[in-house]
């Protein structure tokens, strides 16, 4: 490895594993190893069409040239799709042999993997399949394989939930890089917040002297 190819994956590394606690919803399925090997096959294949057919772009037919479709537009219709799907398979009685979707509290997320809040614990070693609904606007939607790597109890007052960790697997690079750009994002905005309160502080310490 050259030393360019080297520094190259050293940056690449380091974008990876950046992360920011902020919430975010979460919804995933547990999956046995079989199921998990289907489900990333389908998946692979389901991205494969998409940017085969859709490339992301559109025909304009007064100009014939090809013009970029929104990604948060498109990626809104998918999840439409994806909610069609789970209700005509709720109606034939498909959803319940295949199992259900469960819900959690994302607390921060990386390039890596990301850490979430649930009711009920999860053993370390299980394979998930998960929908990160990172933002709204615009529209961040993450679809990813994970593996729990660690599990912990937190208590609410009195009640328990228990904090999960979870390591991406097979995150398809586009994903990673929606994910990495969101968390940027989000440290953008936390620094904003930051230095108007700064000043906000300052003005009010330079209002009483």
């Amino acid at each position: 490895m050259t030393e360019e190819e080297q520094a190259s994956s050293e940056h690449l590394e380091r974008r990876v594993f950046v992360r920011e606690s902020f919430f975010f919803k979460v919804k995933f399925q547990r999956l046995t190893e079989a199921e998990y090997q289907k489900a990333r096959n389908e998946w692979a294949e389901q991205l494969s069409f998409n940017r085969k057919n859709l490339k992301f772009e559109d025909l304009d037919a007064d100009t014939n040239h090809w013009t970029p479709l929104d990604p948060c537009l498109l990626d809104f219709l998918m999840q439409m799709d994806d909610k069609l799907d789970q209700l005509i398979a709720h109606m034939t009685g498909e959803g319940k042999r295949e199992g259900r979707m469960e819900e959690g509290e994302g607390v921060d997320v990386g390039g890596g993997g990301m850490k979430m809040r649930l009711e009920n614990p999860l053993g370390v070693g299980q394979l998930l399949k998960a929908d990160l609904l990172l933002a709204r606007f615009p529209f961040v939607r993450v679809h990813a394989f994970g593996e729990v790597v660690h599990v912990a109890t937190r208590f609410r007052g009195e009640s328990a939930c228990w904090e999960v960790g979870v390591r991406f697997l097979d995150l398809d690079s586009e994903e990673r890089e929606r994910i990495i750009a969101c968390v940027f994002q989000r440290q953008r905005e936390v620094l904003r917040k930051r230095k108007g309160k700064e000043s906000t502080h300052e003005e009010v310490i330079e209002s009483t002297e």
